[in-house]
């Protein structure tokens, strides 16, 4: 953004706009939760999750250039947008950028525009900011896997497809599933032994589904060691096993997600498009921004670096890899990769402060991925 930001002494001593506490605030929210009522919106598309911030930086642009910075409360975020509480009215279309805190990271800025501002009562509105470009909400909030968020609130299951892999002993449970997604165009491995499973996993799939106790065997078993194989495909817990074991496990970043039994489609349909349809919307978008002829021309380099980095990864070179991660890192928005910077950002501080790759391997994938979709 261009112009000046203005800021008074009384206004950076705030914590937000409209001066509320915590405590407060979280009154407030409370309020608004309970008129918001229960259920999914069927309008909606990305699901709104809980992220209750006491003061958020937001810098608006005023017509003629000029911007200023207000201090905000924010209610929710979902991939598309935030929901912010301010103390006065925004127009629509009004550009802005929304400093998110970054568990990591610190604040990452995110722009976009104003698509609606509603009256509250008093002084309070809450405004809604939809995203230039969508974002991870994973990225920034650790949710309690019990609470079942996904990112998408409502899908359209003829449009799922991919390979998908489903470890299930109970072959009720597994037939169930095979009819919740019948609509689809998912191809579906079944399988209730865990070796197949290992092999199938070998084999190359975008997705794995596991009820968390296979036989002698358990999820976590298969986590640990496609991940030490560098394997980084998605992996969903799908059981009533709810114990500390199944929370460190996804804590641990070693799988993704948690879906409690007994399933049904909606909660299905969910899981299944947020990690079948995210990577793959989001290559569409941004790389068709990018200048065709910039794009033909950066392929091939993005391309070599794909492949550095599976050589590195091969041979566990973490200095390899970082110094890869690195070059990407300098580019990344102007290649059509700014989706991915907190990937790239997350490795290259990984292996700068330890040295390894352990721990980072699901990020390198998507790295990977990415280049080699150009």
């Amino acid at each position: 953004m261009t112009g000046r930001s203005d800021r008074t002494a009384s206004e950076r001593a705030r914590l937000n706009s409209l001066n509320l506490s915590s405590k407060k605030l979280e009154q407030v929210l409370d309020l608004l939760d309970r008129g918001a009522g229960r259920g999914v919106n069927a309008g909606r598309i990305d699901a709104r999750w809980p992220f209750r911030q006491a003061s958020v930086p937001v810098q608006i642009e005023h017509p003629g250039g000029s911007c200023v910075e207000v201090r905000m409360a924010c209610r929710n975020l979902s991939k598309s947008g935030i929901g912010l509480l301010h103390n006065g009215y925004i127009h629509n279309a009004t550009r802005c950028v929304v400093s998110l805190p970054h568990p990591q990271h610190g604040d990452v800025p995110v722009a976009g525009e104003v698509v609606r501002c509603q009256h509250r009562g008093g002084v309070l509105h809450e405004i809604g900011v939809r995203f230039d470009h969508e974002i991870n909400p994973r990225n920034y909030i650790r949710p309690n896997p019990l609470r079942e968020l996904f990112a998408v609130e409502r899908v359209d299951l003829p449009s799922l497809q991919g390979n998908v892999l489903y470890i299930e002993p109970n072959g009720l449970d597994a037939q169930l599933f095979k009819h919740f997604i019948r609509e689809s165009k998912i191809n579906l491995r079944l399988t209730a032994d865990y070796d197949e499973a290992v092999e199938i996993a070998r084999g190359g799939v975008d997705l794995i589904l596991s009820e968390f106790r296979l036989g002698e065997n358990t999820c976590e078993d298969l986590a640990i060691l496609l991940r030490a194989e560098n394997i980084a495909t998605p992996i969903l817990i799908c059981s009533n096993d709810y114990g500390g074991h199944v929370l460190e496990l996804i804590d641990g970043r070693r799988v993704q997600a948690y879906i409690r039994k007994p399933l049904d489609q909606e909660k299905a349909g969910r899981a299944l498009a947020e990690f079948l349809t995210a990577e793959k919307g989001d290559m569409k978008t941004s790389f068709g921004e990018v200048d065709g002829e910039l794009l033909r021309a950066i392929r091939p380099e993005l391309i070599r670096c794909a492949k550095a980095i599976e050589k590195a990864v091969e041979r566990n070179q973490p200095m390899e890899v970082l110094g890869t991660c690195m070059q990407l890192q300098s580019s990344a928005e102007s290649i059509g990769m700014g989706e991915l910077k907190w990937e790239i950002d997350t490795v290259v501080g990984h292996i700068s402060e330890k040295m390894e790759l352990k721990g980072v391997a699901v990020e390198i994938q998507q790295i990977i991925k990415r280049c080699r979709a150009a």
